[in-house]
């Protein structure tokens, strides 16, 4: 209706019913032909500002910021643990090479060990910075064993491995060694059926007698086995902590504490009980080494020996497990070094 009240039905064209739509109440004409326009003449209510959303981008991103720097931290982290596997890899193989041509002596897997790690603690530019970087590296090697961050253990030949092979040594002119015993190592050929000195058992291998005590043959007795455990510094800010509470409450480090329910006793959870060095590695407070806390990587190598692994007062070789015994009919594992302990490898004839 127009604003004298009459009913407005037809328009000639659009715009006064837009007039209207607005509010203005201009009177619609009458088209010619009598054209009813639908729509026409009414009022309909101003549209509202439509409301916009301020802010979701901030919220969105605050929300999701965390966990993007978690994930990235997290691969940052486990890429820096997996490169210093590799580093440490390396430096056990040198390790046991070096050991391997020196007796089994335990200085000189030391010292290969140190040249190892060299590349990965320290590197060199030139011949003068790597030997200045040698000598910081065994250093390192020693500190860090003594703060307990490095354990390098020989798994073979062990105790048992000497008192049923070994023999009186002898230098290169052939005279006898006073108070050292050696392995022999030359002309293998013929010695792997040959009983060994300390007594053989009743059972053999591929018709190579088998000692009683350590349960080798005299080319299981000739592989050098070494292992070491590393802590690997987690050094990634918040990652670094997570990952190390993780692993202590796994090795079962933290104080175990009784769970209550009120009156009622639940009892004390047990946690698996990893060994003490990792849990002093992983900062428990049972002998932390202080510092960031470190990720205990544990490594073992086998390579054959070039030389007769001799007995001395320094060796530490430990006799071996009851899982790490020699399983008759197997061979031993490839080269190199293996993640974990296994089995002390079994015998292979020489070439």
């Amino acid at each position: 209706m127009d604003r004298e009240g009459a009913p407005v039905r037809r328009c000639q064209d659009d715009r006064p019913c837009r007039a209207e739509r607005a509010g203005h109440g201009v009177p619609a004409a009458a088209a010619p032909g009598g054209r009813d326009v639908p729509g026409c003449g009414r009022r309909e209510a101003p549209m509202r500002p439509r409301l916009r959303c301020r802010g979701v981008s901030a919220i969105e991103t605050m929300l999701a910021l965390p966990m993007l720097m978690m994930v990235g931290g997290g691969a940052l982290q486990f890429g820096l643990v997996l490169h210093a596997k590799h580093a440490l890899n390396h430096a056990l193989v040198e390790a046991a090479r070096a050991g391997s041509v020196a007796h089994a002596d335990p200085v000189a897997t030391r010292e290969g060990l140190a040249l190892g790690l060299m590349p990965w603690l320290f590197g060199a530019a030139d011949l003068r910075e790597s030997a200045v970087n040698r000598v910081r590296a065994i250093s390192h090697v020693a500190q860090a064993e003594a703060r307990g961050e490095l354990r390098l253990e020989q798994l073979s030949p062990t105790d048992a491995s000497f008192a049923d092979w070994a023999e009186p040594a002898r230098d290169v002119t052939g005279e006898r060694i006073p108070g050292v015993r050696e392995i022999p190592n030359d002309d293998l050929v013929h010695r792997l059926r040959r009983p060994p000195p300390g007594g053989a058992s009743t059972a053999d291998r591929r018709g190579e007698p088998i000692g009683a005590a350590s349960g080798q043959t005299l080319a299981d007795a000739n592989l050098l086995r070494l292992r070491l455990d590393y802590g690997v510094p987690l050094s990634v800010p918040v990652i670094g902590r997570v990952v190390a509470w993780s692993m202590r409450a796994w090795h079962g480090c933290t104080p175990v504490v009784a769970l209550r329910f009120g009156p009622l006793d639940l009892g004390t959870p047990r946690g698996p009980g990893g060994p003490p060095w990792a849990c002093a590695m992983l900062g428990s407070g049972t002998g932390s080494t202080g510092g960031p806390a470190r990720l205990p990587v544990t490594l073992s190598a086998t390579v054959r020996m070039q030389s007769p692994a001799r007995r001395s007062g320094g060796a530490g070789a430990r006799a071996p497990d009851v899982d790490e015994r020699p399983l008759a009919g197997t061979r031993h594992p490839a080269r190199g070094a293996q993640s974990a302990s296994g089995p002390v490898p079994t015998s292979e004839r020489p070439a």
